[in-house]
């Protein structure tokens, strides 16, 4: 007997994503007293996702954002620099902040390159 699920081809495949710190996952200041009590305050304070808001569109913000990212010089517990995201528009900005940074880094590694080759 044949079953279904060994006609399917391996290259189908999911590639998953490892988490890194890059991600904040691996960093400890996510998981301290300190970040869970400015988070719940953040969400308390703005209930609703600010991207969505500026759509007119009202979604719950579920996700605490910091506004200038860590990796760009943002300070982490400054409550001025944190905004209420839902997912979605955290995913996105993400991604898309993610993209810039990998931009970046190709333009300096071809500047290094051409500077090698002069």
């Amino acid at each position: 007997m044949i079953r279904k699920f060994e006609n399917i081809k391996a290259t189908t495949k999911r590639k998953w994503i490892k988490k890194t710190s890059r991600w904040g996952v691996d960093d400890k200041r996510y998981h301290n007293k300190k970040w869970r009590n400015l988070r719940e305050k953040v969400l308390r304070t703005n209930p609703l996702c600010v991207n969505c808001e500026r759509r007119d569109i009202i979604k719950q913000a579920d996700v605490v954002d910091h506004v200038k990212p860590i990796t760009a010089g943002g300070e982490f517990y400054n409550e001025n620099n944190l905004q209420g995201l839902c997912h979605a528009c955290h995913n996105r900005k993400s991604a898309q902040q993610h993209k810039k940074e990998i931009k970046e880094n190709s333009f300096k590694k071809e500047g290094k390159h051409l500077k090698e080759l002069q």
